[in-house]
């Protein structure tokens, strides 16, 4: 269960999801829950059903801190969640660090272990609860309850915030995060029924692919002096993030990139290897990102809009998770009649999938030429512009909006 050992507040919560996967993990704090996290998971799921196991609490120095300080809790085992997709088994559960998430091919892999420690006395609890409707929950929609919830903001306490309440806490989240996805759980051809109303009622013509737009962001996470790939990188422990905002056309016309990354990086990014994209650091990475940022990349797209003679009104597309855009920058784009509208689910092919084969492309070459094994920080910049040439193409643009039959009819 992760008990503290001097008092039942947990001096060791880091407020963080730890994923782990491939003997490898990753960190998560509450701002990346709903975007880094999602990528690194990838295609979303829904779960098929879903057990509740207990076992011995797993660290040796736990069962001597409750027998120590809480004698009567000597017998209280740690709860645990596991589930099952249609590729994949997870478990899902909380001690005194983190809210762990663990992802394997076999039940036996997320059950019978957490991380490298085998777990002891594991048994199925029977709750009438834990009953999943047939395509009712994902991962992502947990993933996006988490955070709705501020699960990471509540902490570790032994006596009302353990792992047994966090278990609880889950099974009772089951109905609502359901009824959500009812309503959230509209066909490709719903959702297109709902563009079109919109379209009509902003009285916005939908026939030039020059007007119609994509904005998305890209996460490279840092590991100690080194760059990963955007997704499916596996790290020991996560530092920071470099967050990459890409807008671009159905007609292939890209804007350049903008680069966000940690302040305290400062020194380590080359703006050089780069130097026609823009740069911003922010004191906490992209926590900090803030409304002049987002109020500053909307004047760069009107700005395009207006050299590049496209004309108005324009549509901009916004991946599901990127919220941000539409809090700090809608009052600006309505006014300047550029209007903003959620994506169908996670357009994985506008941006990520092409984004990180051109990464692995790059990097790969570098790697080649240079004789090195890992990118380091300062390289990041050199190695992301031949990325980014690779990336910001005709084809590339024209097979995201087709993805999702978004090319006009001309």
């Amino acid at each position: 269960m992760g008990i503290a050992a001097s008092s039942s507040e947990s001096s060791s919560w880091k407020s963080k999801v730890e994923f782990h996967e491939d003997n490898k993990s990753r960190e998560y704090e509450h701002y990346q829950l709903t975007n880094c996290l999602l990528d690194a998971l990838g295609h979303d799921e829904y779960i098929k059903h879903m057990k509740i196991y207990s076992c011995d609490i797993i660290n040796p120095q736990d069962i001597l801190s409750v027998f120590v300080f809480f004698p009567i809790l000597y017998f209280v085992k740690h709860k645990f969640i596991v589930f099952q997709t249609n590729k994949w088994w997870y478990s899902l559960e909380k001690d005194n660090v983190y809210i762990t998430i663990q992802r394997g091919k076999t039940e036996k892999t997320v059950k019978d272990q957490k991380k490298d420690t085998v777990r002891t006395a594991c048994e199925e609890k029977t709750i009438s609860f834990h009953k999943v409707s047939k395509n009712s929950i994902s991962v992502h929609s947990l993933i996006h309850e988490l955070n709705k919830k501020d699960a990471l903001k509540i902490g570790y306490n032994l006596a009302n915030r353990n792992c047994n309440h966090f278990v609880d806490d889950v099974l009772k989240w089951l109905p609502e995060i359901t009824n959500n996805n009812k309503r959230a759980s509209i066909t490709l051809k719903e959702w297109h029924v709902g563009l079109e109303n919109y379209l009509k009622n902003k009285q916005i013509k939908y026939d030039n692919p020059r007007r119609i737009f994509f904005v998305g962001t890209t996460c490279f996470p840092l590991s100690g002096g080194q760059v990963l790939e955007p997704t499916g990188a596996s790290i020991v422990e996560q530092d920071h993030m470099i967050t990459v905002l890409t807008m671009f056309n159905a007609s292939g016309e890209f804007l350049l990139p903008r680069i966000v990354y940690p302040k305290e990086r400062d020194n380590e990014i080359d703006r050089s290897g780069f130097d026609e994209a823009s740069f911003y650091s922010v004191p906490d990475g992209w926590a900090s990102v803030n409304s002049e940022t987002f109020g500053s990349l909307f004047e760069t797209l009107q700005t395009f809009v207006t050299n590049q003679r496209i004309g108005l009104p324009i549509i901009l597309f916004v991946n599901g998770h990127s919220k941000d855009f539409k809090q700090q920058g809608i009052e600006f784009c309505e006014m300047n009649r550029m209007y903003l509208y959620d994506l169908f689910k996670n357009p994985t092919k506008f941006l990520q999938d092409p984004m990180t084969l051109a990464w692995q492309k790059a990097a790969k070459q570098w790697k080649n030429t240079n004789k090195r094994h890992t990118i380091p920080i300062n390289k990041f910049t050199t190695v992301f512009s031949e990325a980014w040439k690779q990336f910001a193409t005709l084809t590339n643009a024209r097979n995201g909006f087709q993805e999702y039959s978004l090319l006009p009819r001309v």
